[in-house]
């Protein structure tokens, strides 16, 4: 199953118009299109599918969204908007398909469909106590379409990709920042997702669970500080804190990663008027040990540890 190679390109191209209704209300259409071709060539000494063949595909998708959005003044922003979007489809290792199929598994293929997604959205954008404070929300409805899921399968001793066929996601997020003057800001957000498998072929008896990878609730928020120490010298410090909610490994919702919190802090000096920074940093700063995948069989890959560096900036 392991001797094929693959060739990829892509195409995408953008527009967009925007055009006021009446004062305070536009509405905007944006219009994309991608395109990608595959070409999967199969080694002569493969085993498990057709040795020597080449395999073709092409993956394209237009995704337009609309946005009707309201401004009665410059502190409140009120919208609502459809988009689609597309993530290209792609090749199992040859011959995966039809070991499946005698180990009677169903639902696996070759060539893998690409994903789509519908959303809805509506949210607002607001600024307050003298535009000190910004408050960002937004609710969301998701519709996913061959939703791509990396799974072992026993049956055939191979990890391959298969399509969720019909995933449903909605939920909302919130994020609050404030100047709290003397150099300090702060903010906050919170995120809710529920998922729901509404269609798998692969596994039929998965439908109403939820969707893997997807955590029903995540926590992030932060400090930052920034002051000049002399007319050319200044410091910047700042303290991120992220909080990733349980989720599921699997459709079968079998195997979980329990709530995770990080941590990243980071300290220099800066020139005041942005010319140059030498900034430290520590990110995942405790050392937290989490697996960032798990494919149900014991294949788990470990999240990246504690790391520092350096970071050096100038400005021309």
């Amino acid at each position: 199953f392991f001797g094929d190679s693959n060739r990829n390109r892509d195409y995408a191209g953008f527009g967009n118009i925007a055009y006021d209704i009446v004062p305070g209300l536009e509405a905007s259409v944006a219009l994309r299109y991608d395109k990608e071709t595959r070409r999967q060539t199969v080694s002569p000494y493969n085993s498990g599918g057709v040795p020597g063949a080449v395999n073709r595909a092409s993956f394209d998708k237009w995704q337009p969204k609309v946005t009707l959005a309201y401004k009665p003044n410059d502190d409140v922003n009120v919208y609502a908007s459809y988009g689609e979007g597309f993530r290209s489809g792609q090749f199992n290792q040859n011959g995966t398909a039809a070991a499946a199929q005698a180990a009677g598994v169903a639902g696996v293929s070759d060539r893998v469909p690409q994903e789509n997604t519908l959303t809805y959205e509506i949210g607002t954008k607001l600024q307050l106590a003298d535009r000190r404070v910004r408050i960002d929300a937004a609710l969301f409805d998701t519709r996913v379409k061959n939703q791509q899921y990396f799974v072992f399968i026993g049956a055939i001793g191979a990890q391959v990709l298969v399509p969720i066929d019909k995933v449903k996601l909605t939920g909302g997020e919130v994020l609050v920042t404030a100047d709290m003057g003397g150099g300090l800001s702060a903010y906050a957000g919170f995120g809710y997702t529920d998922s729901t498998i509404k269609r798998y072929l692969v596994t039929p008896a998965d439908v109403g669970n939820r969707a893997p990878y997807v955590p029903k609730t995540t926590i992030n928020g932060g400090l930052q500080y920034r002051t000049p120490l002399t007319d050319s010298l200044g410091l910047f410090a700042r303290a991120d804190y992220r909080r990733l909610g349980r989720q599921y490994w699997d459709p079968e919702n079998a195997t979980a990663r329990s709530n995770v919190s990080l941590a990243d802090f980071r300290l220099g000096i800066e020139d005041p008027n942005g010319g140059w920074s030498v900034i430290g940093s520590l990110e995942n700063a405790f050392d937290k040990k989490y697996n960032s995948e798990y494919v149900a069989g014991g294949f788990a890959h470990a999240a990246t540890p504690r790391v520092w560096r350096i970071d050096l900036r100038y400005n021309f």
